[in-house]
């Protein structure tokens, strides 16, 4: 009995000891996190998610070996942390928050305001940007200050684009002057709120309170036509679907002529002799007689069955010629009446596209130019081909007659060349620069041929 006493004794003994010997032995980990930061946060340790609101202390024990904590914090960056604890070991941790990116913005964002908020303090009371209130400061656009918020504003929107914190400077931009703030629409050129009215100053834009440059002899699109009147006091432009007229001296516009296809570019524009009537070709397949002094429609002739390219009003003014260009096989010259709107004629039937149509002086001849590098002449009264023309090696793009009949200037390729027309042989040729001529054209006395080369340049010769 005595035995079994001894033996249960010294077993209770054995295990007391043991429990304090683990108790001992036993490992902590103790984070120093306060309760005013764990707002939508979490915590796992050892891959134990931990309920935070349950716990003010926090102090984790376990045995000895890897201890994993895993930390969220709403804003800031993530923590991952790994220890090997030893046997008894203590480790106090305090979290070392890094903001995440959203913070950061949102912080800078805040600075910003504040900013901004204190620079407008010191005028609270005084009158808007760009007026006076005796001794008082005044807000000023070109303060150094302002200027200097201005461009971190902009900074700030440059730096974080899309983000909402960039969209929040707005609001912060529109509180600071600006030199904006100073346009008055008084100041606004009558002629541009004139434009910008349609021909009304009155139905010009309320908002509307500067324009910057102007808009003389300008299209809010590509130009592809451009005719001086032969009376020398308007220029009439072409791009798509419009037809404008301007004041030579001035540059400023006296009427649009609306009539083609908004979307179609209109490619040619060419005035009668007489200045009386322009004539308007669009690739939109129609052709355009308009009277230049009302800016009304006089004829339009929908004979075409690809895009018109080029159009010309031949000396006495009753007849017009058209060229087509596209995808299509056959390509036509064709010949019109002005008086009564009738097709006369088709000149040739199996063309290639048409670049170019030039009446002569005297009205008898016509040229054209197309793209498998031909020219040819046609007798305008029975529409027979009279001669071609095969010396250049590209499209030829343009022709021009002398103002005397006697010779044919054409550009093709990089070269022009100028043509006899009582022999038929070349009278000379030259090249203007390196790249494609486009166009040429001579002065009213023949003396002088002007070249548009395709590297933006105009040449005279």
């Amino acid at each position: 009995m005595l035995i079994v006493s001894s033996v249960i004794v010294l077993f209770v003994a054995v295990v007391v000891g043991l429990q304090q010997w683990q108790q001992a032995g036993e490992t902590a980990l103790i984070i120093d996190w306060p309760l005013n930061e764990r707002q939508n946060s979490t915590i796992t340790v050892d891959g134990r998610k931990v309920n935070l609101a349950k716990h003010k202390r926090l102090r984790f024990r376990g045995p000895p070996g890897k201890r994993q904590l895993h930390l969220t914090r709403e804003g800031y960056q993530p923590i991952e942390q790994e220890w090997d604890l030893t046997r008894g070991q203590v480790i106090e941790f305090k979290p070392d928050w890094k903001p995440n990116a959203d913070t950061i913005r949102k912080r800078e964002l805040t600075v910003l305001q504040s900013r901004v908020s204190k620079y407008l303090d010191a005028f609270r009371g005084v009158n808007p940007p760009g007026t006076d209130n005796g001794d008082q400061p005044r807000r000023s656009p070109v303060d150094p200050l302002v200027v200097e918020l201005r461009n971190d504003l902009v900074d700030f929107r440059r730096k974080h684009p899309g983000s909402p914190e960039a969209i929040g400077t707005a609001k912060e931009m529109s509180r600071l002057p600006w030199p904006a703030d100073n346009l008055k629409r008084d100041d606004i050129d009558p002629y541009e709120l004139k434009i910008a009215g349609h021909g009304n100053p009155a139905n010009a834009p309320s908002e509307l309170v500067a324009v910057l440059g102007d808009s003389r002899l300008k299209h809010s699109g590509k130009i592809y036509s451009v005719a001086y009147g032969k009376d020398g006091h308007t220029i009439a432009s072409s791009s798509l679907g419009l037809v404008s007229l301007w004041d030579a001296e001035t540059g400023e516009l006296v009427r649009q002529f609306v009539g083609h296809k908004f979307a179609a570019p209109v490619a040619c524009v060419a005035y009668s002799r007489d200045g009386q009537k322009l004539v308007s070709a669009g690739h939109d397949g129609s052709l355009t007689v308009w009277n230049v002094a009302t800016g009304e429609e006089f004829l339009w002739f929908n004979g075409h069955k690809s895009k018109v390219s080029c159009c010309a009003i031949s000396p006495d003014g009753t007849t017009v010629a058209s060229g087509t260009i596209g995808s299509m096989a056959n390509h036509h010259v064709k010949l019109w009446h002005i008086a009564s709107g009738k097709e006369l004629r088709t000149l040739g039937s199996q063309m290639a596209s048409i670049k170019a149509v030039a009446f002569s002086p005297d009205g008898k001849t016509l040229a054209t130019a197309s793209d498998d590098a031909t020219v040819k002449l046609w007798d305008v009264q029975s529409g027979k081909e009279l001669h071609s023309f095969e010396d250049h090696s590209e499209a030829v793009l343009s022709v021009a007659f002398s103002p005397d009949g006697t010779t044919l200037a054409t550009a093709g390729d990089k070269r022009v060349i100028l043509w006899n027309l009582e022999s038929g042989e070349q009278r000379s040729m030259f090249q203007p620069g390196t790249h494609l001529v486009q166009d040429v054209s001579f002065s009213s006395n023949g003396k002088l041929l002007a070249c548009g080369v395709a590297d933006y340049t105009v040449n005279k010769k």
